[in-house]
């Protein structure tokens, strides 16, 4: 069920706690997580690693309000998650996912729900900072590129890539990647590390 909170906080300096946090679904013999505690201080980076269903996915649905916890709670600098209103936090959210999901729609409108006042140079700034922006300028529809959840049109790594631009145009304090590096090529994963270094610079709050 979606979260109904209705908490806009006028400031958020980029501390999350996970508390006593457990999570299961239908059919496991055990949770994936229980009785979690972890704090993210503001300015701090923290990487997560384990292997396949060790829970890290897991981890980035419910930090990123995508599932909620089956137990325990998501603290936002203090205040439960569940209070928060969804379009808020999402506009704390610097996030890619391990799949990067999209609007079956165009680029200028997966990009432009970033924000009110996202201009196209806006975006193509961020589709620069991605690596993408010779894909732009040489697509017959540019900016009007369709994309969606078609995995075959687009492979993985230009979808990390798209998801990438969309986060960096989020004016947001909570960088949370799952798996950013995967399915890209040497210079894909360079992009990637250079946009956290950035952030890590710029004091984020910063989890992979």
């Amino acid at each position: 069920p979606a979260r109904s909170g209705n908490r806009a906080p006028e400031k958020f300096i980029g501390k999350v706690e996970l508390k006593d946090l457990s999570q299961f679904y239908p059919g496991m013999r055990a949770p994936i997580f229980k009785s979690l505690n972890l704090g993210f201080n503001p300015g701090s980076t923290t990487v997560i690693t384990g292997s396949n269903g060790s829970g890290k996915t897991t981890l980035f649905n419910l930090l990123t309000g995508l599932i909620k916890p089956s137990d325990g709670s998501i603290l936002v600098d203090d205040l439960n998650l569940e209070q928060i209103k969804p379009g808020w936090w999402r506009s704390q959210l610097l996030a890619v996912g391990q799949e990067p999901e999209f609007l079956e729609d165009t680029i200028r409108t997966n990009l432009g729900n970033t924000g009110e006042h996202v201009t196209d140079a806006d975006m193509k700034n961020a589709l620069s900072l991605a690596g993408l922006i010779s894909f732009i300028d040489q697509s017959n529809d540019g900016l009007d590129t369709i994309v969606g959840s078609s995995r075959t049109k687009f492979n993985l790594g230009f979808r990390k890539r798209l998801a990438l631009a969309r986060a960096s145009l989020v004016n947001g304090t909570f960088v949370v990647m799952d798996e950013p590096t995967e399915g890209l090529d040497g210079m894909g994963a360079r992009i990637f590390y250079n946009f956290l270094n950035d952030q890590i610079k710029n004091k984020k709050t910063v989890l992979v």
